[in-house]
């Protein structure tokens, strides 16, 4: 950020940085900033929307998140979207997506982790952990993510736990 102040990835990255560390309001403010340089970086609209999502505030994070999906289509922003209508409790909406990625994932891969992350939005912990597994067992980089606040709900399960485990990954960020 001392290098580049106003690189529009510096700031959206430094906004993902805070909202692992569970500071959702400078979150926000770093992702606004990117957004202000770059109204269309998708980026930083999902980073600002998983945000927005944890201070309970869904409207502001799926209209982010329907943005991204209408600029770029990514089946990730499309799980993350099918993720937010589900905790709004829009189910239908979050099937009518969930549906459409399996249709695509007939023509292209679509990876189990953003197939994961729809259902486990959905509270269909059993499906969401078996796409978790096959994640797991495909190396998808995004595993990583399983320590982000997004999947806080998780952690005192004990397939969460056990896959923490096998990854490497810190049971805590925070």
């Amino acid at each position: 950020m001392e290098y580049d102040p106003i690189s529009r990835l510096n700031l959206g990255f430094f906004g993902l940085l805070f909202y692992r560390a569970r500071r959702y309001d400078e979150s926000i403010a770093q992702c606004q900033k990117a957004l202000d340089l770059d109204p269309n970086y998708c980026n930083a609209m999902w980073f600002m929307a998983l945000s927005l999502e944890q201070k309970g505030m869904l409207p502001a994070a799926i209209a982010k998140l329907e943005k991204a999906v209408s600029l770029v289509g990514a089946p990730h922003f499309q799980a993350l979207l099918s993720r937010a209508y589900a905790i709004s409790g829009d189910k239908t909406k979050a099937l009518d997506i969930l549906d459409g990625l399996k249709g695509v994932s007939e023509q292209r891969y679509v990876s189990p982790f953003d197939l994961a992350v729809v259902h486990i939005g959905l509270g269909d912990l059993t499906s969401g952990f078996e796409h978790l597994e096959e994640a797991y067992r495909q190396h998808v980089f995004r595993i990583i993510e399983l320590t982000m606040p997004m999947f806080d709900g998780l952690r005192c399960d004990p397939r969460w736990q056990d896959l923490i485990r096998r990854t490497g990954l810190p049971a805590t960020d925070h």
